[in-house]
């Protein structure tokens, strides 16, 4: 054979950017989705910011950069911290002016459109939710999905597919652990004309209010909509939020979650694999992003992670099958790949759960005020 048969479970930022790396260098693939379509989850998912050296690389590899400037909001980057009152303590705005900014922001559904148009259509399986995976005894491996028959025969099989892989037990038993912090996320649409208040409060970026151990993130969203995330360190098998965690803060911030579109309540409870998460090679499978890295999203590393995992193992690929299928290259050339990961995503693992300690330490108003002042300087 002139390629090996790959497989790769997931259609989010990871699994389409591997694809489109592959796509480029003329290897042939199959990507297994769950969702149905394309448009079945059309309103999931915030606003995304993509960094340089890993998100905007990725898309930079894709041969997409210009059409990912289309939907880039550079002014997104703009950040407003406060504490339970209201009261302003940081206010930057660097995507403003041209040439300042360093990571803008794209909404994840139009991102997720741009990947999907850049790759052949026929190669994205929908509507298969994987349910497990083997190996053979010719050591290819097979799918085994819960609505589908099996597929068999694959070479190569990458595991894309999130927090509670279905591919990771192929190289690991080890599963995703309770972070302590558990999310409400509602959402405001029309949020300019239907709640200006709040639309002005937020600005064209992010907003974080923090006291008392609990946080309220208010996200602009490229669609004239705001998501906002009340976070709050609370056990594993907590039920709903209640209205008096956040007694005694001021009234937009209270009015963020209550007045919110009532059909978009959604509850969260956070996981995270361990801190330098690795595994021994296993042939011919791994797992990338969420899968292979789970963390929280106080660094705003995962979607960028994601992305800069599949850009690197695509090359990888594409470099060891430039001459043909060979087994004992696309072995070494995978093992370098997971080494290299386990080291990149440990060093953002660790950052992401240093910033968690701090959002929801007392007195983290003022300290994460600090902390973004030091990073503009």
């Amino acid at each position: 054979m002139s390629h090996p048969r790959i497989a790769i479970t997931g259609a989010g930022p990871a699994g389409l950017t591997l694809a489109r790396i592959l796509h480029l260098a003329g290897i042939p693939f199959t990507i297994y989705e769950l969702d149905a379509s394309k448009e079945h989850r059309y309103e999931q998912g915030g606003s995304l910011d993509l960094h340089q050296e890993s998100g905007l690389a990725a898309m930079e590899a894709s041969n997409l950069t210009s059409e990912l400037s289309k939907i880039l909001r550079p002014e997104g980057e703009a950040t407003r911290i406060t504490d339970h009152t209201s009261t302003i303590l940081y206010n930057e705005c660097p995507g403003s002016e041209p040439g300042q900014g360093t990571r803008p922001e794209v909404d994840r559904t139009q991102l997720r459109t741009l990947l999907l148009e850049s790759i052949p259509q026929d190669a994205i399986k929908w509507g298969h939710r994987v349910k497990g995976a083997k190996q053979s005894a010719d050591e290819t491996y097979t799918l085994i999905f819960e609505n589908q028959p099996e597929a068999i025969g694959f070479d190569i099989l990458i595991g894309c597919d999130g927090a509670w892989s279905k591919i990771r037990p192929l190289v690991s038993e080890t599963k995703p652990h309770y972070s302590g912090v558990s999310v409400v996320e509602v959402r405001h649409r029309n949020v300019s004309a239907r709640n200006p208040t709040l639309s002005s409060f937020v600005g064209a970026g992010t907003l974080f209010s923090l006291h008392d151990r609990k946080v309220i993130c208010g996200q602009r969203n490229g669609d004239d909509s705001i998501r906002v995330y009340a976070v709050q360190l609370t056990d594993e098998s907590w039920e709903e939020l209640k209205d008096q965690y956040y007694g005694g803060w001021d009234e937009k911030l209270q009015d963020s979650i209550t007045k919110a579109d009532e059909d978009t309540l959604t509850p969260r409870t956070m996981y995270m694999l361990p801190i330098g998460f690795s595994w021994p090679q296993r042939d011919g499978v791994t797992v990338i992003s969420d899968a292979a890295h789970l963390m929280t999203p106080f660094a705003g590393e995962g979607v960028n992670l994601a992305m800069w995992d599949a850009m690197l193992l695509g090359q990888a690929l594409a470099g060891a099958l430039k001459d043909g299928w060979d087994k004992d290259k696309v072995r070494k050339a995978m093992r370098l790949f997971e080494e290299e990961m386990f080291t990149r995503a440990g060093k953002k693992a660790q950052q992401t759960w240093d910033n968690l300690q701090m959002f929801v330490q007392p007195g983290a108003a003022e300290k994460v005020a600090k902390m973004f002042k030091t990073m503009m300087t």
